[in-house]
């Protein structure tokens, strides 16, 4: 499926005007076509169960920014393993709703070893 046909499919179930999903938004439905890559699940009757995305930016140019919208980690666990490439590093923004399955995911696939370095708001302190 191209990125236009996976966009239209992922429509349904990203919220782009949700402050919270915003930049999961932004890079799934907005981000330079030939900067994205979309992997998406579908139920046996075709409705979009889950999402990741992976995309090169600006910010750093050698680790791309992978974001996730799933209904379960089942589905989290599955799409991370057809978007990442053992051993290549990335950055994770998912929806803050499935922040929790990274590690869920991660724990599943016995191939995977990685290290999350969690971000909360409440833990940062401006100087």
């Amino acid at each position: 499926m191209d990125i236009h046909e996976a966009r239209r499919k992922i429509r349904e179930v990203v919220d782009d005007a949700s402050p919270v999903e915003s930049p999961t938004a932004y890079y799934a439905l907005f981000h330079p076509a030939g900067k994205s890559t979309l992997f998406v699940q579908e139920d046996s009757r075709g409705r979009v169960v889950g999402f990741v995305g992976r995309f090169q930016t600006g910010a750093d140019l050698f680790r791309p920014l992978v974001t996730l919208h799933c209904t379960s980690p089942q589905v989290a666990n599955t799409l991370l393993q057809q978007a990442l490439v053992p051993g290549r590093p990335y950055i994770f923004s998912p929806a803050s709703s499935n922040s929790r399955w990274l590690g869920i995911a991660w724990r599943s696939a016995s191939s995977a070893s990685c290290a999350f370095t969690p971000w909360t708001p409440r833990a940062f302190a401006p100087r």
